[in-house]
């Protein structure tokens, strides 16, 4: 794990946050939330050791294998292809002949097969972003630190990264990250904090409304694994993220959505 202890860091004569205790344990992910400019990047640039607090102390368990994925990737001149080369070599992790395949295979799970050879200062911010993400999540790395990490990202993408984050939880790895988006923190925080008046405070997030749907019986089909059968029917359950695209899907395969209703309503 590691532990920030009485952690104090300002810039010039402004308090960014003091007093901060926070313990990252692993196979956790924390999030971080707040306004713009509440201390959150900075947070996480503490705890990698980028930058030094001013009081207080970072204890590491183990010397940890980071990555650090900033809101702001940079536009640099190389093509993303050759970024992503140099930065495996500089890893030391992978021959190049497994790193070009590692490369290309989290490009195609990104949708980014035709931007890796193009220069990345011509990268739109969303795409620049998934480089980043990209680079982070070819070094397998045992601490994982995200800075608004969907920014500009797609849909789709979205849930790439999602799914991608939980299973490198399940295999131990800590996760601190930032984010504005309540499906993030939904899908993946066991922690959230917000940064308010220079103070860690822990946060809790409302739970996502999930909702049911009742479909009628069909002779002619057969229902899915995640149909429950009910009287005359069935009943699939969707959160309010997902519930347009659950129901698009149903009505393409032919059944009948008789009624929508959310979980804990007694209708």
């Amino acid at each position: 794990m590691i532990e920030l202890k009485n952690i104090k860091k300002k810039y010039q004569d402004k308090v960014i946050f003091e007093d901060v205790n926070l313990t990252l344990c692993d196979a956790t992910v924390t999030a971080l939330i707040g306004h713009n400019g509440c201390g959150k990047s900075t947070m996480l640039k503490v705890a990698s050791g980028l930058i030094r607090p001013d009081y207080g102390e970072i204890h590491y368990e183990k010397n940890y294998r980071f990555a650090y994925v900033p809101e702001k990737f940079p536009a640099v001149n190389m093509m993303a292809r050759s970024y992503l080369m140099h930065m495996a070599e500089i890893d030391g992790l992978y021959g190049k002949t497994e790193s070009m395949e590692r490369i290309n295979a989290l490009a195609e799970d990104f949708f980014l097969e035709g931007m890796l050879d193009k220069p990345m200062k011509n990268l739109s911010k969303g795409t620049l972003q998934k480089i980043g993400v990209i680079q982070a999540f070819m070094s397998d790395p045992e601490v994982l630190l995200l800075d608004e990490p969907l920014s500009g990202q797609d849909v789709d993408s979205q849930d790439v990264f999602i799914d991608k984050v939980k299973k490198l939880k399940e295999q131990g790895t800590i996760v601190l990250l930032s984010a504005h988006e309540p499906d993030l923190i939904h899908a993946l925080a066991d922690r959230v904090y917000t940064i308010r008046d220079c103070k860690l405070i822990p946060y809790e997030i409302s739970p996502r409304t999930r909702y049911m749907i009742w479909i009628a019986q069909d002779e002619n089909r057969t229902p899915g694994k995640e149909m429950k059968p009910t009287d005359n029917g069935y009943i699939v359950v969707a959160d309010e993220r997902d519930l347009p695209l659950e129901i698009k899907r149903l009505q393409k395969e032919g059944w009948h959505i008789g009624k929508v209703y959310e979980e804990c309503s007694n209708d």
